[in-house]
């Protein structure tokens, strides 16, 4: 009979990692179907480890601020969702903007549009932004509004050719101007 309370007791551990919201115990799954869209051809172009440390940063606010466990389990719930954000992560942190015709180099959306001189209303805004964002991001910002790509900013200043590094200093400097905008929009 003690082996038959033990498979239960030992049932239920595994359905709660499976409904777990704790990204530790889904780090395998993330790896694995990173490899799967690797393998398929998808996200050509990028680092594996830069897939993967975007995958788990994406993974970690889907899981928090999207899950509901009484509806379906981790693995199903990132199967279904985690690709599309990792995707449209890494493709904008590059410069790309998603439109109706896929994925597009700022240039080639409207070359007249780009030509005329921006709303006054919106210089205004952008001027408030700046003035209240943390001074040693101002220049990041500034660059990023030129036009430069994210990736290339923060690989610029890096001497190495380690991936994981690489990959980590594109990532946490996309967290640092994500939680600086989400202040900034706050002040607003």
């Amino acid at each position: 009979m003690d082996g038959n309370v033990e498979a239960q007791q030992s049932a239920r551990a595994g359905e709660s990692i499976c409904r777990s919201i704790d990204i530790a115990d889904h780090i395998g799954l993330i790896r694995y179907l990173a490899a799967k869209w690797i393998e398929h051809g998808k996200l050509a172009g990028y680092e594996r480890n830069e897939i993967v440390n975007e995958a788990v940063l994406q993974a970690h606010e889907l899981l928090a601020n999207k899950y509901n466990p009484s509806l379906a389990t981790v693995s199903t719930f990132l199967g279904r969702f985690l690709f599309g954000r990792v995707e449209y992560s890494l493709l904008v942190g590059s410069g790309l903007r998603k439109r109706e015709g896929g994925w597009k180099k700022p240039a080639e959306l409207d070359p007249k549009k780009n030509q005329q001189s921006p709303d006054p209303s919106e210089i205004v805004e952008m001027k408030n932004y700046l003035e209240s964002a943390h001074p040693d991001l101002k220049p990041t910002l500034m660059r990023i509004i030129e036009g430069e790509s994210i990736r290339k900013i923060a690989l610029e200043s890096l001497d190495t050719t380690d991936t994981n590094k690489r990959s980590r200093a594109v990532s946490e400097l996309r967290t640092m101007l994500r939680i600086e905008m989400n202040r900034l929009k706050r002040l607003k």
